[in-house]
């Protein structure tokens, strides 16, 4: 995502989204890197949830810039389709988690 939105940072009228499209997507890593050290199952869902939003958030900034002529391609059309598969991936993670809440996520 940062080389993606690397050439958008150039350009005044795509800089704004392009920083926002950074921030959601380097989020969204970071996390889901944090649920491998939840404290408790709560803390696991509740990381997993936040992941979700940021995946969420950049797939909408990627639709913002396609929608607004801001960039084109099969490139945009990679990585706008990566980050709907990976909120799937959380939302379905969520929903399993929910029904789960015996599980334990603790690290090894």
């Amino acid at each position: 995502m940062l080389r993606f939105s690397a050439p958008l940072l150039d350009a005044i009228a795509s800089r704004d989204c392009a920083l926002q499209l950074r921030r959601a997507a380097t989020s969204v890593a970071q996390n889901y890197a944090a649920c491998t050290v939840a404290r408790s199952h709560a803390d696991f869902v509740s990381k997993l949830r936040i992941a979700l939003e940021e995946a969420d958030e950049t797939a909408r900034w990627l639709r913002m810039i396609r929608d607004a002529d801001l960039s084109a391609g099969q490139e945009l059309d990679a990585v706008a389709a990566e980050a709907a598969e990976l909120a799937a991936i959380f939302g379905a993670s969520c929903a399993t988690a929910a029904k789960n809440p015996a599980y334990r996520h603790t690290r090894k």
